[in-house]
């Protein structure tokens, strides 16, 4: 609080107090502050936005499904890629080089976009029909531009919040938060393995300890992209 402030610099005197004041904000913004005017104000600064572009109901039906044999026109599906001789296939499509909206499958799946700015809708919380996880990930291989990932709020929820951890101890720390999905980049870690890079983390049991039961891996970005909260959208 400064007394010597005014609601308008009606006299001289007012803007060294403006000045002090710009000072102390600026200084207490700088050292985590500014966590503390958002919660003051209820600004939730990570908080994944709705797409406003079209409906849930007008994305889900221009949807192209990849799903098995179930293909739309619009999709070419690809030759089975195989993940090693312990592994069975897995399921691999490719988009057109137009702007696709593409509804990621219940299943574990390789995807090209291909040209253009893609949707890739997540409709899924529990997408997984694999024995050993319930959930199943996708793996982006040309995820940039103006590529967006889209999460279903019916299957997610309404307020969705999205972490960036640029080391493992924040990502752990993430983990345990009420944060719904956790971007981390392994390859920015001094000694990352090159295989693993860009993942985002869906964290399904909030500030418990680990992912949760349905939770996990769930967006591989093979071609390293750094995921940002304007990458994110809800539908």
């Amino acid at each position: 609080r400064n007394s010597g402030s005014a609601p308008a610099p009606f006299q001289a005197s007012n803007l060294s107090a403006y000045e002090q004041n710009y000072d102390v904000f600026r200084n207490g913004v700088s050292k985590d502050g500014f966590k503390y005017l958002s919660e003051s104000f209820g600004v939730v600064s990570n908080q994944i936005q709705p797409y406003e572009d079209a409906s849930s109901s007008e994305l889900i039906s221009a949807a192209v499904k990849a799903a098995g044999a179930d293909v739309d026109v619009n999709v070419k599906k690809i030759p089975l890629l195989r993940r090693d001789q312990n592994k069975s296939d897995q399921l691999s499509f490719r988009g057109t080089d137009d702007d696709d909206i593409i509804l990621h499958p219940k299943t574990d799946v390789v995807m090209y976009g291909g040209e253009g700015s893609d949707l890739h809708l997540m409709k899924h919380a529990n997408r997984s029909s694999s024995q050993k996880s319930k959930i199943s990930k996708s793996i982006i291989m040309d995820f940039e531009g103006e590529d967006k990932i889209l999460f279903n709020r019916r299957q997610f929820g309404r307020k969705l919040t999205f972490e960036h951890a640029i080391n493992r101890r924040q990502k752990k720390s993430f983990q345990e938060s009420e944060a719904d999905f956790v971007f981390f980049d392994h390859t920015a870690v001094s000694g990352g393995d090159q295989t693993s890079t860009s993942r985002l983390y869906y964290n399904a049991n909030g500030s418990k300890p680990g992912w949760g039961d349905e939770g996990g891996l769930f967006i591989h970005f093979h071609n390293g992209h750094e995921l940002t909260l304007s990458d994110l959208a809800s539908f």
